[in-house]
C-alpha cells in the first residue's frame, strides 16, 4: 500500500502555474502542443488570481492539467481542521480547478501517483488540436470560443468528452 505524507497546505499553486506560463512565453513558439502538468493536493494559500493565470496560459498557448493526489481521509481531515481552526482555512483557499477548466485541461483525482501520471500522459497523447484562422481584431483583445460535438457525433460517441479552452487573446 502506498502512503503519502499528510498535506499541510500553504502551497502557492496559482503562482507556480503562472511561473510555468511565463517560462513558455519566453520560449520560441513552435507547432508543438504545450501543457503544464501540476501534481498537488489542490489545497494552497492565495498566491494569484485564476483570471490572471488563465490569461497567461492562453497567451502562452498552453493548457493546464492536474493530478490531484490525496491520501484517504485527507479531504475530510482538512474539512474538520477548517471547522476547528478557521485560521487554518486560509492555508487551503487556493485551487487549480478553475484554471484547468478554462484552459481546456484535464484533472485526475487519484491516489496512485504512478498510474495516475500514466493516465494523464495517455490522455494528453489522445488529444486533437483544432486550428483556425483568427478573425480580425485588436492585439490583446480577449475572444470567447465554444467547442462542442454536433448532435450526430454525440449520438455516435456518447462517452466522448470535449475539453477546450474558453477563449484566447489576439496575439500582439
Amino acid at each position: 500500500m502506498k502512503r503519502f505524507l499528510p498535506a499541510r497546505g500553504g502551497t502557492h499553486i496559482l503562482q507556480a502555474v503562472n511561473d510555468a506560463a511565463a517560462y513558455f512565453l519566453k520560449e520560441v513558439r513552435t507547432e508543438r502542443r504545450r501543457a503544464v502538468l501540476i501534481v498537488t493536493d489542490n489545497h494552497g494559500q492565495p498566491s494569484g488570481h485564476t483570471y490572471a493565470v488563465v490569461r497567461a496560459l492562453w497567451e502562452a498557448d498552453a493548457l493546464l492539467c492536474g493530478l490531484e493526489l490525496r491520501s484517504s481521509g485527507e479531504t475530510a481531515l482538512l474539512g474538520v481542521r477548517a471547522v476547528l481552526s478557521p485560521g487554518s482555512a486560509f492555508m487551503n483557499m487556493e485551487s487549480m480547478t478553475g484554471a484547468v477548466e478554462k484552459t481546456g485541461g484535464d484533472l485526475i483525482k487519484g491516489h496512485d501517483p504512478g498510474a495516475d501520471f500514466e493516465e494523464m500522459i495517455r490522455r494528453l497523447r489522445l488529444r486533437y488540436m483544432l486550428v483556425y484562422a483568427l478573425p480580425p481584431g485588436k492585439p490583446g483583445e480577449e475572444r470567447k470560443i465554444k467547442v462542442a460535438l454536433s448532435e450526430d457525433a454525440r449520438k455516435k460517441n456518447p462517452k466522448a468528452q470535449v475539453r477546450a479552452r474558453y477563449g484566447y487573446y489576439i496575439p500582439k
